[in-house]
């Protein structure tokens, strides 16, 4: 007699993909001006700078700083000349005025601080976002520095600077000028910057530094004009990765994740800082804070205030999808085909032996075989299966009888 036998071992096979939870980070354009209350160049340079600044404010963080060159005696140098001449020796500066753009960027004269030189340096994304916030009251100051990593974060010599800079300036200066903004008042951190190690991908780094106002170092400082900027700098190749204000708006986001095919998506964004006075605009026209039923994708926020400042974020609900095949016992004795099922629903399968969606032993035949499902969205997984027959046989001898 011969028997015989088909085996089907499955081999399950679960693929999760997961499109990551992203969000961007603005990169603001940073501005240092080097710049001298004698200088009468200056004089002449500096205010169209200053006003195109002012007609940006929303996409540029700007310090003034006041290095001892071409005049010594210029006050603003001599109420903190340790930090000021610390960024005249690391840009290597001679003369003024001079600004530097993102670190990199060195202009002079005319082109200080233009709108096309603006305009070359807006809709940049960063992969660090660098958060200020302040707290206590108006003479003694906490500041937390927040340094969030959007993306892969950069590596070398980083370092963190943490300005204080007096808004408004009214002083008559010795070239004429009577108006001066975001004069530096001091470096929190060392004037070379306090090395740091940007966190991972979704990590934070933080920071704590206070400052007393009781202080100030020139009469024409006044308290209620102090507030912070905060820089991520390469130190070696001068690149500034992003910067950050006490007045900046700080959205995050919380993402949910639409399921394969479905509009099961939401965003919920958390607003912080600027006046408080916000106003909300979604690239799909909504103009509320929080967003459900979206399809997978990006969307762009911008947020506002009554101030003028303004940050814009782009948010990237993925698909994540949970790619399985069913159906399949781990044995069976049956030549039948046997029925298949595949989650999310509305996929297909394929290999040997498949026919839409059942698997036929006995049109496979004996051997390994690969079965695979792909969902709707094109998310795949694959199931091995074995089928292989035994043969008996069995042979019946008549051995007689045997006698005591």
């Amino acid at each position: 007699m011969r028997f015989w036998m088909s085996f089907i071992v499955a081999s399950l096979c679960i693929l999760q993909i997961a499109v990551a939870q992203t969000q961007t980070a603005k990169k603001y354009i940073n501005i240092e001006l080097l710049t001298n209350t004698w200088c009468g160049l200056c004089a002449t340079f500096d205010p169209p700078a200053i006003s195109t600044y002012q007609a940006n404010k929303k996409d540029i963080h700007l310090i003034g700083i006041h290095p001892n060159v071409p005049y010594p005696q210029c006050p603003f140098n001599q109420a903190n000349p340790t930090d000021n001449n610390a960024r005249k020796t690391y840009y290597n500066v001679n003369s003024t005025p001079r600004s530097f753009t993102l670190g990199t960027q060195q202009n002079s004269g005319s082109t200080l601080l233009t709108q096309s030189l603006v305009n070359a340096n807006l809709g940049q994304t960063s992969p660090l976002r660098v958060e200020v916030n302040e707290s206590g009251p108006s003479t003694n100051r906490t500041v937390t520095i927040n340094v969030k990593s959007f993306d892969t974060p950069p590596s070398g010599d980083i370092r963190l600077f943490v300005a204080t800079v007096v808004e408004n300036v009214s002083f008559n200066a010795q070239n004429g000028l009577t108006n001066h903004h975001n004069v530096l008042w001091q470096f929190l951190t060392n004037e070379n910057g306090d090395a740091f190690t940007p966190a991972a991908i979704d990590g934070t780094t933080s920071f704590t530094y206070t400052y007393d106002t009781n202080n100030l170092t020139h009469p024409s400082f006044q308290a209620n004009e102090v507030y912070t900027i905060a820089f991520v700098q390469n130190y070696s190749s001068k690149e500034v990765y992003n910067s950050g204000s006490s007045k900046d708006i700080i959205v995050d986001a919380n993402i949910t994740d639409t399921s394969c095919g479905s509009n099961a998506g939401a965003i919920d964004i958390t607003i912080n800082g600027g006046d408080g006075n916000y106003t909300v605009q979604w690239s799909n026209g909504m103009q509320v804070e929080d967003l459900n039923n979206l399809a997978a994708g990006d969307y762009s926020v911008v947020v506002s205030d009554g101030s003028g400042a303004e940050v814009e974020s782009t948010v990237t609900v993925g698909a994540t999808s949970n790619v399985t095949i069913g159906g399949l016992p781990p044995f069976t004795s049956s030549n039948s085909p046997i029925n298949l099922t595949g989650s999310p629903a509305g996929g297909t399968f394929s290999g040997p032996g498949v026919i839409f969606s059942a698997f036929n032993p006995s049109l496979a035949g004996p051997g390994t075989h690969t079965i695979t499902y792909e969902d709707p969205c094109g998310n795949q997984t694959s199931q091995t299966i074995l089928v292989f027959t035994i043969s008996f046989n069995f042979v019946n001898y008549n051995l007689g009888t045997i006698s005591p």
